[in-house]
């Protein structure tokens, strides 16, 4: 074989190895794509925790400055009254039967 029929042959094999190494090795486009959908899992993750984070700040400041609301959670959570009030306990008979009188 010439020289100029090895160059073709050299050539493929350059460029298949250019693209084995490229596509399957540590830093290749397979694990850069893996990285990229890690990456979006986990800025939905994120995502997520900032809205519960939120949502626990938004709780805390309404637990330190909102009167009526640790008054409402008193009532329903402990049960508690204010001075001369009276708390009246239904049996579930009996909310059953104060609930169809208001439908009605």
């Amino acid at each position: 074989m010439t020289r100029q029929s090895f160059f073709p042959l050299i050539a493929f094999l350059f460029a298949l190895g250019f693209f084995l190494t490229f596509a399957f090795n540590d830093m290749g486009y397979l694990k850069y794509r893996e990285l990229q959908e890690t990456r979006a899992e986990l800025e939905g993750h994120l995502a997520r925790l900032q809205y519960e984070a939120d949502a626990v700040e938004q709780r805390i400041d309404r637990l330190q400055n909102d009167r009526d609301y640790l008054i409402q959670l008193a009532r329903r959570i402990l049960g508690m009254a204010l001075p001369g009030e009276r708390i009246i306990k239904l049996t579930e008979g009996e909310k059953n039967h104060a609930d169809e009188r208001a439908n009605h």
